[in-house]
């Protein structure tokens, strides 16, 4: 119930839930792009690897981007950057593997935009405790494993069967339009699920001087 009554909480359970479909759901179909778009099996590790690299690379830039930039405004750089890095890709020839790995990069670095949730995760119990007087971290936490979980089983249940449905066939040549079918699944379909995680943190207003003044009238409170 106090939950319900978090707004910023709830915009980011949102963000996360729909965000984390995007990112599962693309990983754990992005090896039939490989094979089927691009035509090779050989640039699986790579492509995997590349993503890895390049995420771990955006979280040791966290602290520098998001004091510069601030957690919500660079959460929403890196968001805004997944979803056009997988959007692009749709649109580049499946040939040119330099640009389409280039491309790879820029998404897996702006993955890290993962990891700043945790910190705004903990604005918005500071918001709660302001404006209701409870400070669950436990009870807040649990529901942000809840929301990850149940994205993943989402994906588990619709990822595969998706490919089915527009006609992919394991291990043959796919015809043009499959192929196509494919890349779409793989690409713009997180792209644009990414982009509607997005949309309700436009109107999340818990940064670092609100946050920290918040904070501050708390301590005060406890003084008092």
């Amino acid at each position: 119930k106090d939950v319900a009554k978090n707004k910023y909480m709830l915009m980011l359970l949102f963000s996360l839930f729909v965000g984390c479909i995007a990112v599962i759901g693309r990983m754990s179909v992005l090896s039939y792009y490989v094979i089927y778009v691009m035509n090779s099996y050989t640039l699986i590790s790579i492509m995997f690897t590349t993503l890895t690299l390049t995420q771990l690379v955006g979280n040791l830039f966290l602290p520098i981007a998001t004091r510069k930039f601030g957690k919500i405004r660079w959460f929403l750089i890196m968001m805004m950057a997944w979803s056009i890095g997988c959007i692009l890709l749709f649109f580049i020839p499946a040939t040119n593997t330099v640009l389409i790995m280039v491309v790879t990069a820029v998404i897996g670095f702006a993955a890290s935009s993962s990891s700043i949730c945790f910190g705004m995760m903990a604005d918005c119990i500071v918001y709660g405790d302001f404006k209701m007087g409870v400070r669950d971290e436990g009870f807040v936490f649990s529901f942000q494993s809840l929301s990850v979980k149940l994205g993943t089983a989402i994906v588990g249940a619709v990822a595969i069967p998706l490919l089915y449905a527009v006609g992919y066939t394991p291990n043959v040549e796919q015809t043009q339009t499959v192929s196509t079918m494919i890349n779409m699944i793989v690409n713009v379909v997180p792209g644009v699920l990414n982009i509607i995680a997005i949309i309700p943190m436009f109107w999340y207003k818990l940064d670092e001087k609100t946050v920290n003044d918040m904070t501050q009238k708390l301590e005060e409170r406890k003084e008092a």
